[in-house]
């Protein structure tokens, strides 16, 4: 998900800290680590917890009406997810329980008011919210991986792993088998109903079996008779035997005691003289981390000079662009007064020809000269009507046709006239059409130059902010050098008394062990005087005489079962063989349902949460250390590792128990460490979990999000711990990574600021 664009209105948090109904932030700008800074109380949080589009608020209970003041409040959210671009818009009424939740995709409404399907798509699209709030999003009271039960964490990996299938394919498997072992049971009824048994061969061997049993019970019973007399004579001697030993054990356990004692006193000197030497190590440590982060720092003078040349570059771009402006407006507007003035022009030709084409001069020649031939039609039918040339309708008609030919002429040449006009008006509307598009090409030209132009400044006033955030640096990076020599002499001094701690411990862990030595020989030689077979001929004759007691007990019971059993198989062999025929095809048939059973049942196992979904889930512990430890070692160096042990090894149960490996090799549970420590290692943990949460799902996550975790820290730990997010940020994929602060060295490193005082809100 990449943020465009937030607007909110109506919220508490951010009423109280800035005095604002309504803001409206735009942050598609906004890429790498972007710091949220500012007094507390501004309504930092507020904003953070709402940059994404779940109803509700990560580190505060209720809905959402609990923490907006206003009837018409709504929280709208624009951001690119999936390759589309999305709107939603979260409608809250803080007088009642009613709320509504819009989708568009694209511009297209997905869901158009409904809050339940509003939360059913952000969870399409997303996953859950608890999910969501593990990994991607920290808040401040989220819960550690460290507090939650392996069955709440087992569900978290089952959701990014989408162990649903498999859990829909065991449940499937259990209905099937459930109902083939139903016919079964049915099948199993008919069959004992039938007969209890079928084979008639079966039972006469049975019977022969039980009379040979019977025999074989009588002879073992004299048989264990002889075994446990001779096993008690063996008892006698060797209790003799283990009575002398008593006196020897006696010596043993003060030489025990001794070798105890001095064990203790060397273990209590040791760690004594360990922990000092751990003391060393950790200042050795704390020395090595400051001179790389002044060496870094120290190394990065060249970019001083380099930023100082990119500002100036940029400046003279700017002035140059400027000027391109200028000009290209100055000639915007000279093709913009040609195109009017020829616009203009057409306007007038078009009218010429309008007056050309429809000339009321010729309409009245050519309605004249039809008002003549009419009248002059009389005269070819004067013999029909009067032939006296003094009629005045003879009269009329002779006048009109003299002055019939003057009139057609008039009209032809004005025809001609008006045809030469049409013919010219047309010239000119073309001529002007041509010159009117040149100027329409010349406006287009002088209109994109001026937006290149403006594109390029702002592209260099970019630049100019980030040469000048890097000049601002300029007197830390001066006075790192001098510092790496400070604290490489106070290195070298540490190593020093450590090397001589360390030949000190040594020796004296020579003395203590040859004095363990001494007194563990005397020991040896004092053990040797110990019949060690006579314990143990005690116990193993007491043990017998038990089992051989067992035995015949077993077998005289066995003697008096087989007899009755041998009667009640003579009874049912009639039985038997009526019911012999039935009892063996109902069998098959038995045996063949049990099989499709079995079937099932292995289908479901494999299916279910002991089976594959345990495979899957057990190995996502392995994935999530391996990423947490490339974060760790990229941020930290070798510091420490961690690993995640999923199984109890002494009891074999589930567990979740993060233990840590220090660069020594020596592993201590992660609640043992200090609370600043555990602040990083959970941080990288859960960071890897969003990284495997997103490779798992392929949700679509670009933006990451931590409320104020850096607080237990030193500042060099701090300035890791955001370099952290870098490393976090580079490994998964992720634009931009929004985190609150109120550290300036952990502010200072973040690629863009959102500020929040007394003006508002202030991105830099």
């Amino acid at each position: 998900m990449k943020l465009k664009r937030l607007k909110l209105r109506g919220f508490m948090g951010i009423k109280k800290g800035l005095g604002l109904d309504e803001i409206d932030v735009d942050l598609s700008t906004l890429s790498g680590l972007v710091s949220i800074t500012g007094a507390n109380g501004k309504g930092k949080t507020s904003f953070l917890e709402s940059l994404f589009p779940y109803r509700q608020l990560a580190s505060r209970g209720g809905a959402l009406k609990n923490h907006v003041s206003l009837r018409d409040s709504f929280k709208e959210l624009v951001f690119d997810h999936n390759g589309h671009e999305y709107r939603t818009l979260v409608k809250i009424d803080a007088g009642s329980d009613k709320s509504e939740g819009f989708i568009w995709q694209d511009g297209e409404s997905l869901v158009g008011g409904k809050a339940r399907e509003y939360d059913k798509k952000i969870v399409e699209l997303f996953g859950s919210p608890e999910l969501f709030f593990s990994s991607v999003f920290c808040a401040q009271n989220a819960a550690k991986l460290s507090d939650m039960t392996p069955g709440e964490i087992k569900g978290l990996f089952a959701e990014f792993l989408q162990l649903d299938k498999l859990a829909a394919y065991e449940q499937t498997a259990k209905q099937a088998g459930n109902t083939v072992l139903t016919l079964a049971e049915a099948k199993s009824r008919e069959i004992d109903r039938i007969a209890n048994c079928a084979d008639i061969d079966a039972v006469e061997q049975g019977a022969a079996e039980y009379e040979r049993k019977a025999a074989e019970a009588e002879a073992e019973i004299e048989q264990n008779e002889q075994l446990l007399a001779a096993a008690q004579r063996d008892l006698d001697e060797a209790k003799k035997a283990k009575a002398k030993n008593a006196v020897i054990e006696e010596k043993i356990e003060a030489l025990r005691r001794d070798i105890e004692r001095e064990r203790k006193a060397a273990t209590e000197r040791t760690a004594a003289e360990e922990q000092a030497l751990q003391d060393m190590r950790d200042d050795a440590q704390r020395l090595i981390n400051l001179i790389e982060t002044n060496t870094a720092l120290a190394a990065r003078a060249p970019e001083l000079a380099e930023a100082e040349g990119k500002k100036a570059a940029a400046q003279e771009e700017i002035k140059f662009q400027e000027e391109k402006i200028s000009d290209a407006e100055e000639a915007l507007g000279d093709a913009r007064t040609q195109k009017n003035r020829v616009t203009d022009a057409i306007s007038e030709a078009r009218s010429a020809l309008s007056a050309a084409t429809n000339s009321p001069e010729l309409a009245t020649l050519k309605s004249q000269i039809a008002a003549r031939k009419q009248a002059a039609a009389v005269l070819e039918k004067r013999s029909t009507i009067c032939n006296d040339p003094a009629c005045p309708l003879i009269a009329a008609a002779v006048e009109a046709a003299e002055g019939l030919p003057e009139l057609e002429e008039k009209a032809i040449a004005l025809e001609v006239e008006l045809a030469r006009k049409q013919e010219t008006a047309n010239a000119e509307i073309e001529a002007a059409r041509a010159e009117q598009g040149l100027a329409v090409e010349r406006i287009t030209e002088a209109e994109d130059d001026i937006k290149k132009a403006r594109r390029l400044i702002s592209e260099m006033r970019a630049r100019i902010d980030e040469a000048e955030a890097t000049l601002r640096q300029r007197g830390a990076i001066e006075a790192a050098a001098a510092r790496c020599a400070e604290l490489q002499e106070q290195l070298e001094q540490v190593k020093a008394a450590g090397v001589k701690k360390r030949e000190a411990l040594d020796a004296r862990k020579l003395i203590d062990a040859q004095a363990i030595k001494t007194l563990e020989d005397l020991l040896y030689d004092t053990r040797a005087g110990i019949d060690t077979a006579a314990a143990e001929g005690v116990l193993c004759s007491q043990r017998r005489i038990e089992t051989l007691q067992t035995a015949q007990s077993f077998a005289r019971k066995q003697a008096v079962d087989l007899q009755a059993k041998l009667a009640t198989a003579r009874a049912r062999l009639d039985a038997a063989r009526q019911a012999a025929e039935s009892v063996a095809a109902l069998k098959a048939e038995l045996a063949d349902m049990k099989t499709e059973a079995a079937e099932w049942k292995y289908l479901q196992d494999a299916c279910g949460k002991n089976g594959l979904q345990a495979l899957e889930i057990d190995g996502t512990a392995p994935a999530i250390t391996e990423y947490a430890n490339s974060i760790l070692g990229a941020t930290y160096g070798t510091a420490f590792r961690v690993r995640i042990q999923t199984q109890d090894p002494e009891t074999g149960k589930e567990c979740f128990d993060i233990i840590v490996i220090a660069d020594d090799g020596s592993e201590i549970l992660l609640e043992n460490l200090s609370g600043g420590q555990r602040v990083w290692i959970l941080k990288a943990l859960r960071l890897a979990m969003t990284l495997l949460s997103k490779e798992k799902s392929c949700a679509d996550f670009r933006s990451a999000y931590a409320d104020e975790e850096d607080g237990a820290l030193d500042p060099e730990k701090a300035r890791a711990f955001v370099d952290m997010y870098r490393q976090f940020m580079r490994s998964g994929g992720f634009e931009s990574f929004f985190y609150i602060s109120h550290r300036p060295e952990c502010v200072a490193m973040a690629d863009h600021t959102i500020e929040f005082n007394e003006n508002g809100i202030t991105i830099n």
